[in-house]
């Protein structure tokens, strides 16, 4: 129990009178912990007729075997009658000594007869402390090989620890990404701790035959309970799993810098021989995990040859996405292979680099037009097409409200988007479909027009945009052409994320030709109802 044992520690003043001498008890230390010092002084007076040569000292505590006892001065020589003196005294409680109430004994010798002698007492507090004879340790093993490790407990204290646990926070300790874990073992476990004990708990650590390469960590806590109250220190374990065949490292060339969305990056594997024989058809694939809106972005190299002791440098070139979160992706890396001369003797190692890709995005409010694409290559006068595109939000704050305005400036066409929301940190909500119809006038005095896609924000202030230039047949007037097939555009299939725009007819009219088809469509339909009609009356006729 954590309940310091205290006893009304008295300071016993005592006045003994003897024939030959008077001590009083000065002071004493009330209470003191295990492995502390107690001090003390009391005062003597030669009080009789004779002198004596030497006054010596000696301490005695029952249950207690006290160390570096000291007496200040250590003797008294000469002790004349009527001198007085006074004594400092000090000693030492063992570090476990266990938690009571002790009186202890000072006997004064004059001329090695004892001339007095006196009591005082004083408390031994409870102490519970247990130590770790380390708080971390690396253990690098190979894969599917077993190494261990030395971990020394100690009660330190004076109280008795009923059950000491070694233990893990997490429920899958040291399993790697691919779902493979180190099997990590204690010889010993759930034991009794007594103070002044030390145990010796062995851990073997053994990673399975795909593990990963490279580090992992977990704390281990150990637990002492002494009652109902609960000591813990935490041991932090790091195990290095590596490879008897291969050594992979990452030359990461400039991957030191800070990337933004959209920007080109290289590096290098390094993969180094380290078996006692040749090897074949070694392929290195990486993956650059979760950049992609989630999902990965993976290359795999060709394959080659690697004799012993032999060093090989495999490049890798990638670019950020644009709908990218902005943090540190890892790199994993998986190496596989084969014995030149026994291709039965395969191998495959994969490591994970952690936080090597660095994504930043410096522009506040920024988007991205992309796969901007028109419905029809062949533009004349009078002409309809769509054009559609992907907006991504490549900034660094969300853009509420915001909408896109398409511009030809040059033949004085405007279209206008419906305000929409675009985040950007959400995967799904980061990036827009969006399509335009787009109807050219009547007469088209160049080849090419440039048509301009303008980003406001819910203020309706400018702050990006994207020029994408058209190219076009030249005409004056309307031009009677057959259309080799009539362009039908399908909207996304995700209609949540498609703004559908109007086709800017408003303000164009219908063309003459428009008219003179619709009039004859409404002609053929009058004379189809008559011709019915009067087929009706025959027939009622004849009956």
């Amino acid at each position: 129990m954590n309940k310091k044992i205290s006893f009304l520690g008295v300071f016993l003043l005592l006045v003994a009178v003897f024939a030959s001498a008077t001590v009083t008890l000065d002071s004493v230390t009330e209470d003191v912990n295990p492995g502390e010092t107690v001090n003390g002084q009391f005062t003597l007076i030669n009080n009789d007729s004779t002198t004596y040569s030497g006054v010596t000292f000696e301490l005695a505590i029952p249950g207690m075997i006290e160390e570096n006892v000291v007496f200040n001065p250590e003797t008294i020589s000469p002790f004349n009658d009527g001198q007085e003196e006074i004594i400092e005294f000090s000693f030492d409680v063992p570090n476990h000594q266990s938690a009571d109430s002790y009186t202890g004994t000072i006997t004064i010798f004059g001329d090695a007869v004892e001339i007095d002698t006196f009591d005082f007492n004083f408390d031994v507090n409870e102490k519970r402390l247990f130590d770790l004879s380390s708080y971390e340790e690396t253990i690098s093993v190979d894969q599917g090989e077993s190494e261990s490790i030395v971990l020394d407990i100690e009660n330190e204290g004076n109280v008795i620890y009923d059950l000491v646990t070694l233990t893990f926070d997490s429920d899958d300790p040291f399993e790697d990404d691919g779902g493979n874990q180190i099997e990590v073992t204690f010889d010993q476990n759930d034991f009794v701790l007594n103070p002044g004990q030390t145990k010796q708990v062995t851990i073997t650590v053994t990673p399975e035959e795909d593990q990963y390469l490279g580090y992992l960590k977990e704390d281990i806590k150990v637990t002492a309970k002494a009652g109902d109250i609960e000591d813990t220190k935490n041991f932090e374990l790091t195990i290095d799993t590596t490879s008897d065949i291969v050594e992979v490292e990452l030359d990461d060339d400039d991957l030191d810098d800070e990337l933004e969305p959209g920007e080109t990056f290289h590096f290098e594997i390094d993969v180094e021989n380290i078996a006692d024989y040749d090897l074949e058809d070694i392929v290195v694939k990486v993956w650059v995990i979760d950049i992609d809106s989630g999902d990965d972005l993976s290359e795999k190299a060709s394959k080659f040859d690697l004799d012993q002791g032999d060093v090989d440098d495999v490049r890798f070139e990638f670019q950020v996405p644009l709908s990218v979160d902005e943090e540190e992706f890892d790199i994993k890396v998986r190496v596989e292979g084969e014995d030149k001369d026994d291709s039965s003797n395969t191998f495959k190692v994969t490591k994970i680099f952690r936080n090597q890709v660095d994504v930043v995005k410096d522009n506040s409010y920024e988007v991205y037009f992309d796969d901007i694409d028109l419905s029809s290559t062949d533009l004349r006068c009078g002409s309809q097409f769509m054009v559609s595109f992907d907006l991504i939000n490549i900034g660094d704050n969300n853009l509420d409200d915001m909408y896109i305005k398409l511009f030809i400036n040059e033949l004085n066409l405007e279209y206008t988007s419906e305000t929409f929301d675009l985040d950007y940190n959400d995967d799904d909500d980061r990036d827009r479909s969006l399509q335009f119809n787009v109807k050219l006038p009547s007469t088209l005095d160049k080849d090419s027009y440039e048509m301009k896609f303008y980003a406001y924000d819910e203020d309706d202030d400018q702050f990006d945009v994207e020029t994408y230039t058209i190219t076009v047949t030249p005409c004056q007037g309307i031009e009677e052409y057959e259309e080799d097939e009539e362009v039908v555009v399908t909207p996304n299939q995700d209609n949540q994320n498609v703004v559908f725009l109007p086709t800017g007819w408003a303000g164009l009219g219908l063309n003459q030709d428009t008219w003179t088809t619709i009039f004859w469509i409404l002609g053929d339909i009058v004379l189809v109802l008559v011709a019915l009609y009067f087929l009706v009356l025959l027939f009622k006729k004849r009956r």
